[in-house]
């Protein structure tokens, strides 16, 4: 059997209103950023709340990755956030995509529901390896950014999400990333939890940041061992 190795990292760009003298404003942390990124080389990279800006400069100091998203007001928008997906595409090829609204009315752009304060989405990619034998070895990465402040928006968006993976084949292994703004106790937290087949955590509010979770991780249907190594950026 072929021994495989898929680096998957998570990344929230949120900024909010920082003064430039700030060390969260983006002008301190982008080339932090990139000297993460950069050192571990992930073949994907997650992205929550980015601006076109940020994207843009991520993407001009890693030539080596394409991208996929848009705004969470549509398409045609690019004033607002983004959960942009970064593949290295050297290696994966991307195959399919899309995205959906955390809301009531999930194909509508910029929809809000459930007392959420702003729009949420969830960007989907299905991925196909390159030079690997056998070929045709698929995957799907799921990105999403919860609302920070309602939390029957966090509930209702974490079944959307995962109605939508278990929409899936069964035999297409998902990779479910995201930043959750939620403790692990709670009902929201728990739900995540208890539906993910494998756990990887690192602190005591972990889900308030940025957490990767695993599901329906079938990589032995063509791979054994297969291994894949999850970074978490708070």
């Amino acid at each position: 059997m072929t021994s495989l190795s898929i680096t998957v990292m998570t990344l929230n760009l949120h900024e909010g209103e920082q003064p430039s003298e700030s060390p969260n404003s983006w002008e301190r942390r982008r080339d932090i950023c990139v000297s993460v990124i950069t050192s571990y080389s992930p073949t994907i990279l997650c992205t929550q709340q980015g601006l076109r800006w940020q994207l843009d400069y991520l993407q001009q100091c890693l030539p080596g990755y394409e991208q996929f998203g848009i705004s969470r007001k549509g398409a045609q928008d690019n004033t607002d956030e983004y959960c942009t997906i970064f593949y290295e595409k050297e290696k994966v090829e991307l195959t399919e995509g899309g995205t959906f609204w955390l809301s009531e009315s999930p194909s509508v752009p910029g929809s809000i529901s459930w007392g959420a304060t702003a729009p949420c989405i969830a960007t989907w990619a299905t991925f196909q390896l390159k030079r690997v034998e056998p070929p045709g070895f698929s995957f799907q990465i799921v990105n999403t950014n919860l609302d920070e402040d309602s939390p029957r928006a966090r509930r209702r968006s974490a079944l959307l999400t995962w109605q939508h993976i278990a929409s899936l084949p069964p035999n297409l292994p998902v990779i479910y990333c995201g930043g959750f703004n939620t403790q692990k106790e709670s009902m929201t937290g728990r739900f995540l939890l208890g539906r993910s087949r494998y756990r990887l955590v690192e602190g005591e509010n972990f889900l308030e940041t940025n957490m990767v979770i695993y599901v329906k991780l079938l990589l032995v249907r063509y791979f054994s061992p297969c291994f894949i190594y999850i970074v978490l950026l708070c």
